[in-house]
């Protein structure tokens, strides 16, 4: 299989945090929304391409919708709680699609009551399973987009399933991809990455001098940007 695609799995966001920015708007009084990305399922969205809504009401938070994974969920329920020190008391499911429901279970283990609308009832049914047991999304990108040191195409996983083979960049190259780029979200994803003991600092340094930055102002950039990470995180 040629090497022509370089994936991330989402499953490695899954393990960390904060890639999705939930913000609540609001409506009116006690009515406030999220509002999703506009576009499909990615890494960086954690497939939270939905509306979800959120009603205050004196008895508590009523929820409308509740993500696509469990660390969804907890961001939902972290913006909810930004905006009033209530627990969500009720959780809306409005369809089967799997950024509707997903989440239940987050809501549920604290003691919410879940509701869901009749019609979408036997839609879980039907494709709950495929839902859960494809647990991973796939983002391929040309390698010709990324900055990546030398010896990146060694270092990538095979990972097979249900007849697919895909490869996977190792963390550390995506890192200094992501260090390079530089924007917000991958930030983020780089520092929590590193909180979860998937990112080595140390090994980022030592793949940077054979890395190939389009000019030496980008290879400036980047260094600093590892190099304020690896005081922060020292310091902790």
């Amino acid at each position: 299989m040629s090497k022509t695609f370089v994936a991330m799995l989402i499953a490695f966001l899954h393990i960390t945090s904060g890639a999705v920015e939930v913000r609540f708007e609001k409506l009116t009084e006690g009515v406030y929304v999220h509002v999703g990305d506009i576009g499909g399922r990615t890494p960086l969205n954690e497939a939270l391409n939905a509306n979800i809504g959120l009603v205050l009401t004196p008895g508590g938070a009523v929820l409308i919708d509740s993500g696509a994974t469990h660390l969804s969920a907890r961001d939902i329920d972290q913006a909810a709680r930004r905006l009033a020190d209530q627990p969500i008391r009720w959780v809306i499911n409005t369809g089967g699609q799997d950024h509707r429901w997903l989440g239940n279970s987050y809501f549920q283990a604290q003691g919410a009551e879940l509701i869901a609308h009749a019609s979408a009832v036997p839609d879980m049914r039907a494709r709950g399973g495929d839902q859960l047991q494809n647990d991973a999304f796939i983002d391929p990108v040309s390698p010709r987009l990324l900055t990546l040191p030398d010896g990146w195409e060694d270092r990538m996983r095979l990972i097979s399933r249900n007849g697919i083979k895909a490869f996977f960049l190792d963390a550390n190259d995506a890192a200094i991809s992501k260090y390079t780029r530089g924007a917000p979200n991958d930030v983020r994803w780089i520092q929590a990455g590193i909180r979860a003991g998937l990112i080595d600092l140390d090994a980022v340094v030592h793949r940077l001098p054979s890395t190939r930055f389009l000019d030496e102002d980008e290879a400036r950039a980047t260094r600093q940007r590892v190099a304020l990470d690896r005081d922060t995180f020292a310091s902790r």
